[in-house]
């Protein structure tokens, strides 16, 4: 990789650090959603812990991200929103590693920018839930897509 397209990415990588950490410590606190996910995670016994999370609709590995980064780091507010930007910025490289392999580094940059300023990336990258995870994980899997379909 040049060292020009290098530069772009990290501008880009700048840009998506810019929009989702502005405005990160929201006034109000934990909404409903967002006090749910904390509540379960929060949970010390494991066997409550494991009920809840089953009786929840949504996938159980975010609850263990979020117990796993609630026992590193401290349960704030901001932290636990953290939680959720760090996927979210590793979305975008990943977005341009799927546009490069794809096509080219031009398409490669220009994903990683859309990603970069994308509302919704930037809006779910400041809750405490799994979108953004699911964001992740979703642009992993098409990166792993495009690259078994190129050599099978």
């Amino acid at each position: 990789m040049k060292n020009n397209t290098f530069f772009k990415l990290f501008i880009i990588f700048l840009i998506a650090i810019l929009f989702r950490m502005c405005f990160l410590d929201k006034p109000e606190g934990l909404w409903n959603d967002e006090y749910d996910s904390w509540y379960i995670a929060s949970i010390k016994d494991w066997h409550l812990f494991v009920a809840k999370m089953m009786q929840n609709c949504h996938t159980p590995f975010y609850y263990l991200y979020l117990k796993f980064w609630m026992f590193c780091f401290p349960d704030t507010d901001y932290s636990l929103r953290i939680s959720s930007v760090i996927p979210s910025l590793i979305s975008v490289v990943v977005m341009f590693l799927a546009g490069k392999s794809l096509k080219n580094v031009k398409v490669g940059l220009l994903c990683a920018f859309f990603t970069a300023i994308s509302s919704f990336c930037i809006y779910f990258a400041q809750e405490v839930r799994l979108y953004s995870l699911l964001f992740l994980f979703s642009a992993l899997s098409i990166l792993y897509f495009i690259e078994a379909a190129k050599s099978p």
